[in-house]
């Protein structure tokens, strides 16, 4: 923010220079003061103009006054004309020296006049944007209007909520007495009573629990991501505004606005309950100070009751980040950027007896919310469609009976052959991966489990943290509906405890997630029952095929329903068992989860055990505003190695976006290779099951093969993926396995991968070592390893081959790319099965040998 600001200021002091150095240039030319003033102003705007286009606040759109000709023209007249006046006023005469002083005061006077001119020309641009509806046909959807309930603690009231929204509300609607139908969706928000099961008792369409109370924002935005009405609603439990109220506001959005807002400010409001002083002067000062923080001309924010086109309201609410009080204001800050239209309707305010709002709390809590918007705005945290929101494709609907295909969008055939990985689904969003294909693929999934498991009635579907994951979840789970199967909701999950609830529900898996990619992407992981993998030879061609092949025209027509579960309580307690609890000691651990899932899952698995948790970006945020959530990049672990120092910490451990990999970092702060981190916890397994099968892929340290020959077990040598280690713990009955890249696996985890117990066996380690980890891990760091090197090239198939060979003599295997062992030094050259890169990874016995093998290996590649 300080970095734009300074860069507005430069430009601002570049115009002025330019401005006052041609005034005196053309003064000593002989012009008069006044032609050479307006000369000079002219010059000084047109810089000005070219510049701050360039360099300033290019994507905030409160510097849209830089992009209308119209009110920059006009700002810069009215200005100039101040200035033209102060310098005419206590300019000439009295010579250059006098014109000079006289022209700085100008500049001020012009300065401030400039400020106030900008910021009232263009919220009264903004504002005839937003006032005039558009012409646009209906959004999509299976009802006409879906009605969000966000609701804490209201199972007194939640029967009554329902049954006056559907018949209020849809009385208000119908034509010739008829009622028309109305989606009412209530969201459970963490509430300690009987709010949910009252709700589907009383008839709710829909009922989503999420796990704790995070807040009526993500209160809302759970609602509206299942929500199938073509206009959206949302309001409060208690109806404070009638249900028939809404009425108007439906109207308003079918006339072609894509939001309607109640507002208590409008003329013609009318409050049969007051608000209590203190709310009433809070609403005011959230208003104020909306206006302080953001620099936006907005509405009346704290009202209850507003409502969307359905498209709208999935992006709006997808690309929102607040949770809590200041929700609202997050919603009307994303209208005006995305130049959204919008009308306010008046309301009577019937009831305003009681609130979960605590005027402190939540007053702090507003302006950190508030400055974390202005702070998210101008790095570019919030996304810019690709097309207007207002006019982009339909998300997937559904019946009340459960979700149908129709007013999905169309799968682009060449976007599946993309996001199809050898062992997961991954791309972009949503160039690659949009919500028409997410559905595609829940259909897709729910026919290859009746394929693989006939008796199966259930899956279990979570996703991280980013923002995406919330509609193409919804799209997902309707995918997987639309085929007659029920959906587990697990809202925010870690991928290994969405392991964690396959296995011991028994029911197949899905986790959105995109694990340690950018922001911008998103995928899946999937597993059939008990989390065994599905990769590209176990299901993932099947559905890619499926869904080009377009279902073989065949509509689906499935009646599947959702529920929500928290097994958060569950999972802590089977991560812990693998671990004796009571050999654990003091230890000062220093933990970067990278704003990503082990934000979620971390604390709950250390929570009473004997450490000192030191926890570095906990908050769950998929924009990744510290470092991208990849600590097998070097530069993602500076914050941690940082720490461990600064602290004196005993280990140091760095999650990657969801979870489900961990990295650790010794006391003095050196990353520990996963290969060394693999040897060690064979060496613990095998100490507990001498002769056990242990596995590791192809790019560990050969280093791992000897620990596990030493400890008197059987190493197995495995290409790399989760799905296809999973598949080969299976077939080798394999106690344990381990990744160079930080996934271990688990024969008592369903034999999937879980960064927290890896993370635990090793603490088990140390404590049980009077050594520090550096001098516990010595016997296991044997050889001098490159990392691996990543390089873009234009035909890998055909570079391994080249390769391949200029070593004919030394032995070679194919089992993943190329692997080439001569004896000192071995190299494994491989194409990514996520990026469009070769791997090569090289190890030899020191430094300075695997330094110059590195080299000649990517020198070939290089050619």
């Amino acid at each position: 923010m300080r970095d734009r600001l300074r860069r507005f200021a430069v430009v601002g002091l570049i115009a002025t220079v330019v401005d006052v150095g041609l005034l005196v240039q053309l003064l000593e030319w002989g012009w008069p003061v006044v032609a050479a003033d307006v000369v000079a102003l002219a010059v000084a705007a047109l810089v000005a103009r070219r510049l701050h286009r360039l360099v300033t606040l290019r994507d905030d759109p409160f510097a849209r006054w830089i992009r209308i000709r119209r009110v920059f023209v006009a700002v810069v007249v009215v200005a100039g004309l101040v200035d033209l006046t102060v310098l005419a006023v206590i300019g000439t005469p009295g010579g250059p020296g006098r014109d000079l002083a006289a022209k700085v005061v100008a500049v001020v006077a012009a300065a401030g006049v400039r400020g106030i001119a900008y910021r009232a020309f263009l919220f009264r641009v903004i504002r005839r944007e937003q006032d005039s509806p558009s012409d646009r046909s209906p959004a999509a959807g299976a009802f006409r209007v879906s009605v969000v309930l966000p609701a804490y603690s209201e199972a007194d009231r939640i029967s009554v909520a329902v049954t006056r929204v559907r018949r209020e509300l849809g009385e208000a609607l119908g034509r010739d007495g008829e009622v028309e139908p109305v989606e009412v969706i209530v969201v459970d928000d963490g509430s300690p009573d009987e709010t949910a099961q009252r709700a589907e008792a009383a008839g709710a369409d829909r009922v989503v629990r999420l796990e704790r109370n995070s807040g009526k924002g993500a209160a809302v935005r759970a609602g509206v991501a299942v929500a199938t009405g073509r206009t959206v609603v949302f309001t409060d439990a208690d109806l404070a505004y009638g249900p028939a109220q809404a009425a108007a506001l439906v109207l308003q959005v079918e006339a072609g606005y894509d939001m309607v807002v109640g507002s208590r400010r409008h003329t013609d409001t009318r409050t049969l309950v007051r608000t209590g002083r203190i709310r009433e002067v809070g609403g005011r000062l959230v208003n104020l100070a909306t206006h302080a923080l953001l620099l936006g001309q907005y509405r009346d924010t704290q009202c209850g009751l507003k409502a969307f086109r359905a498209d709208v309201a999935h992006r709006l609410f997808e690309a929102s980040t607040l949770d809590g009080f200041a929700f609202d204001v997050e919603l009307f800050h994303l209208a005006e950027r995305w130049r959204l239209t919008l009308a306010e309707v008046p309301v009577e305010v019937e009831n305003s007896e009681r609130t979960t709002v605590r005027a402190l709390r939540d007053g702090f809590r507003l302006v950190v919310d508030l400055v974390r918007v202005r702070q998210l705005a101008r790095r570019g945290g919030y996304p810019a469609p690709a097309v207007d929101p207002s006019t982009a494709g339909s998300r997937p609907v559904a019946s009340a009976a459960g979700p149908a295909t129709e007013g999905r969008g169309q799968v682009d055939p060449a976007a599946v052959g993309v996001v199809f990985k050898a062992y997961d689904i991954r791309g972009r969003v949503p160039e690659e991966l949009d919500e028409s294909l997410a559905g595609a693929i829940g259909r897709a999934f729910a026919l290859l489990v009746r394929d693989e498991e006939p008796d199966t009635t259930r899956v279990v579907v979570g996703r991280d943290m980013r923002p995406s994951g919330t509609l193409l979840g919804a799209a997902f789970a309707s995918g997987v509906m639309s085929e007659g199967l029920d959906v587990v909701d697990l809202g925010l999950a870690s991928t290994d405890m969405l392991y964690y609830a396959s296995g011991n529900l028994g029911v197949p898996g899905a986790v959105l997630t995109a694990s340690h990619n950018p922001a911008g992407y998103n995928g899946m992981k999937l597993c059939l029952s008990a989390a065994r993998p599905v990769g590209g030879d176990t299901g993932l061609d099947r559905m890619a095929a499926r869904i080009l092949a377009g279902f073989d025209g065949v509509v689906a027509v499935g009646n599947g329903s959702t529920t929500s579960l928290d097994v958060l309580s569950a999972f802590v307690e089977h991560v812990r068992s693998f671990v004796d609890l009571d050999s654990l000691r003091p230890l000062r651990v220093v933990v970067d989860t990278a704003n990503g899932m082990g934000g979620l899952v971390v604390p709950a698995v250390f929570d009473g055990l004997p450490f000192h948790l030191d926890h570095l970006f906990a908050e769950l945020d998929g924009t990744f505003p510290n470092h991208p959530a990849d600590p097998i990049q070097p530069e993602n672990l500076r914050d941690l190695q940082a720490r461990v120092l600064e602290t004196g910490a005993d280990i140091g451990l760095a999650f990657d976006g969801d979870a489900d990999r961990v990295f650790l970092v010794d006391e003095q702060a050196r990353p520990v290779s996963g290969s060394t981190t693999t040897a060690l916890v064979a060496s613990g397994v095998l100490r507990r099951e001498p002769g056990a099968t242990v596995l590791h892929n192809l790019i560990c340290s050969k280093a791992v093969p000897e620990v596990i020959a030493e400890c008197g077990g059987r190493a197995v040598r495995t290409r790399v993926g989760h799905s296809i280690i999973k598949q080969a713990m299976v077939e080798e009955g394999a106690v344990f396995a381990g990744e160079h890249s930080g996934h271990y696996y688990f024969r008592d985890n369903y034999r999937a991968d879980s960064g927290l117990i890896a993370a635990l066996v090793v603490l088990e380690a140390l404590s049980a070592s009077d050594l520090p980890l550096s001098g516990l891990l010595a016997p296991f760091d044997r050889y001098a390893a490159s990392g691996e090197m990543n390089t873009t090239v234009a035909d890998p198939a055909a570079v391994i081959e080249f390769v391949a060979g200029h070593y004919p003599d030394e032995a070679q295997d194919r089992l993943d790319g190329l692997t080439v062992d001569s004896g000192d030094w071995w190299f494994n050259l491989r194409p990514s099965n996520t990026e469009p890169l070769l791997r090569l990874n090289v190890e030899a016995a020191d430094d300075e040998a695997c330094a110059a093998r590195a080299a000649e290996v990517q020198a070939l590649i290089d050619q």
